[in-house]
Formats: C-alpha cells, structure tokens, sequence
C-alpha cells in the first residue's frame, strides 16, 4: 500500500504551458545566500536538509524545514532564499517548470 502525504497545490498563473520539468538538487553552504533573483517559470522546491528563509520582495520572510515546499510563481521577484543556518548547509530540491521558451532557470538582479 503507498502512503500519500500532500506536500503543496500551486495555481500557475495564466494556465500556463509547460514545455519540460527541469529537476536539480541545490545545496546552500552555511549561511549561503541568494541575493536578489526571479524565475522565468514556477519553481516548487522540497527542502531535504536544514531549513531556508525566504523573502518575496516586499512581504515578511517565512522558514521553510524538511519535508516542506516552496513555491516561486513565475517571474516573482525574491529578496532572500538563504540558508537559516551559520552551521550546517541547506539542501533542497528544486523543480522548474519551463515553458518552451525558457532557456535560463535565474536572473540575477544584483
């Protein structure tokens, strides 16, 4: 018998068109950060290990542990996706989902 557990159900704006899920492991070193960035897709992100503080531009920032999702809509500004942690590293899974059109994953806006 499988044991489901709901995990995150996103709405995509504009009943997006998705042309191919790109999925990456990231890890975050101590007390890494982003910096200031936006995503031409959405991006669901499952935090595997240590936690995450995240930021959209002009909201409260939100920490995110294991076993939780994140959900950036598409070209969303975020101030902060950062490791909440001095002293152990922040591992996530982070799911793209790209539309024919999209070459890049980030734009770096700082």
């Amino acid at each position: 018998m499988v044991d489901r557990k709901p995990l995150g159900t996103y709405p995509l704006a504009n009943g997006r068109m998705i042309g191919r899920v790109e999925v990456q492991r990231l890890t975050l070193p101590p007390g890494g950060k982003t910096g200031l960035h936006r995503h031409p897709c959405p991006v669901i992100s499952f935090v595997v290990e240590g936690s995450v503080t995240v930021q959209f531009l002009g909201e409260e920032p939100h920490t995110f542990t294991v076993g939780q999702t994140v959900f950036e809509p598409a070209d969303t500004t975020l101030q902060r996706f950062d490791n909440a942690s001095d002293s152990a590293p922040a591992v996530f899974i982070a799911t793209y989902l790209l539309g024919e059109q999209d070459r890049e994953l980030i734009h770096l806006l700082e």
